[in-house]
């Protein structure tokens, strides 16, 4: 962590009585002082997204991700949002594709990605980080498409959730 812009984003926030955002706080913390921090609060952090191609179109528009990709890949990833919908009580509508251009926990990606994951305000509350990644948890986090089990937990990694 860096303690000196930790000071200062504190600092700020109680001067001026403004939270300190998003950004400001992922620029200070390491991915690991992150969840960590999320995981003491019991908050869950982006549980559900599930990889829906591995090459996307280069377009950069989000509502253009769908179109972008071959009609398998659309058909799979409608599939993905209603089995998602199905599992997790919401809609279809709830889930989105998100379109990740690098991602920290691979050594290399090569290409950009696309996943379809849950992308409602509100979010989805699974219980602490440490409930969702347990190995127990298992049965709580797959969706089964075209007789394929996932597990929705996978995909989501710090940069897709901040994607």
């Amino acid at each position: 962590m860096n303690n000196e812009k930790f000071g200062e984003l504190v600092g700020a926030s109680v001067a001026n009585g403004v939270l300190p955002t998003a950004e400001a706080v992922a620029d200070t913390l390491t991915n690991e002082e992150l969840l960590q921090a999320v995981a003491t609060r019991g908050l869950a952090v982006g549980a559900v997204a599930v990889e829906a191609s591995d090459q996307p179109s280069t377009d950069e528009k989000p509502e253009d991700i769908l179109t972008a990709l071959s009609p398998e890949k659309q058909a799979r990833a409608e599939a993905l949002k209603q089995a998602m919908a199905e599992k997790f009580g919401l809609s279809p509508k709830d889930f989105g594709l998100v379109k990740i251009e690098k991602d920290e926990a691979v050594e290399a990606l090569p290409e950009p990605k696309v996943v379809v994951m849950l992308t409602t305000g509100n979010g989805l509350y699974k219980g602490s980080f440490d409930k969702i990644i347990d190995k127990k948890s298992y049965k709580d986090f797959v969706i089964e498409v075209n007789g394929e089990r996932i597990d929705t937990r996978k995909a989501m990694t710090w940069d897709t959730y901040k994607a």
